[in-house]
């Protein structure tokens, strides 16, 4: 069976995460190293240009704001970043749109997110953030994969349209075994 590289760019950060760069090699991929402020490692899904590169860093500054405003329960920031259209699904089924999570975090705590890897990809104006995170909080302590739809607002602004986080199966069978 022939691998086909999918992973053809990493862009590195300076927050000495983990570096994507054995999974682009794993990949057969090529690796080129870029610093992006207050984000986290990410592959750019396909063949990269300076364009996709720059809306790729926009994207995971968002993600990476998202990601800080679920840690410090910072409810005004969320609604920034949140589409008035928001819909997202967690690992346990819970469905909830913008007014439902901004809600939540007037009371949920998570202790630790780790976003562990990222991949990006465009479709016109719409970014698809792909990965895997690490989440601590009362109800969870586990790796586990996400799906994030990011879209251009009305202010041209990326903003977190649609959100899906559930547990890695992989790691469930393998807990279990």
């Amino acid at each position: 069976m022939k691998r086909h590289a999918v992973l053809v760019w990493t862009v590195f950060t300076t927050l000495g995460l983990t570096p994507a760069a054995s999974l682009a090699q794993a990949g057969g991929g090529s690796t080129t190293q870029s610093n992006v402020s207050g984000g986290v490692d990410f592959v750019l899904v396909p063949k990269p240009g300076q364009e996709d590169t720059a809306r790729a860093e926009q994207v995971m500054k968002v993600d990476e704001d998202f990601r800080r405003a679920k840690l410090a329960s910072d409810v005004p920031a969320l609604d920034r970043i949140l589409s008035d259209d928001y819909i997202g699904l967690n690992q346990t089924g819970n469905v909830r749109d913008k007014q439902a999570l901004l809600e939540l975090f007037t009371w949920f705590r998570i202790s630790s997110l780790v976003t562990n890897r990222a991949n990006v990809r465009f479709s016109g104006d719409m970014a698809i953030v792909t990965g895997e995170q690490t989440e601590v909080s009362g109800t969870s302590d586990y790796p586990m994969l996400f799906t994030r739809i990011y879209v251009k607002g009305a202010s041209g602004q990326w903003q977190l349209l649609s959100s899906t986080q559930y547990r890695d199966p992989k790691l469930t069978v393998n807990a279990g075994r």
